[in-house]
């Protein structure tokens, strides 16, 4: 009798179990580690573990020659945009979640920013200023 009660409750709590366990690969999936396309220019962000957070970092541009140029420091103005931080040390702030700043090449200022893992594929990079924000979707090439 005993042993029926128990194989009841285990087969009862069995599916529970399974649903709240979270597989290895599921982890994996939620990495902002890899490389991003820049959904307007189509440059690639390598993204890498870095002090504790990640950083990003311009790969790949379609015009090798393009310069900072709208750097609000007129020192950085003529550094070329290959090879740029765009953020570094995003800290996290919540699951799938990172905090940091954001540096913007269109427009040469820096935004508190956040990127938010969506998928396995997708990340989504919000900056703000003040109370207005605005985000991008990037897709992963690898």
């Amino acid at each position: 009798m005993m042993i029926r009660i128990i194989a009841a409750i285990i087969a009862a709590l069995s599916p529970v179990a399974f649903a709240m366990m979270e597989p290895a690969s599921a982890q994996e999936t939620k990495s902002a580690v890899g490389t991003w396309r820049h959904p307007d220019n189509g440059s690639l962000i390598k993204i890498t573990k870095c002090g504790g957070g990640i950083c990003g970092k311009v790969i790949k541009v379609k015009d090798r020659s393009r310069r900072d140029v709208n750097n609000k420091n007129p020192k950085l103005r003529k550094r070329k945009i290959l090879g740029i931080r765009l953020f570094s040390r995003m800290m996290p702030d919540r699951k799938d979640r990172w905090k940091g700043s954001l540096y913007n090449p269109a427009d040469g200022d820096t935004y508190r920013g956040f990127l938010t893992v969506i998928s396995k594929s997708r990340i989504d990079l919000e900056g703000c200023w003040g109370p207005f924000c605005k985000s991008k979707s990037w897709s992963r090439i690898r």
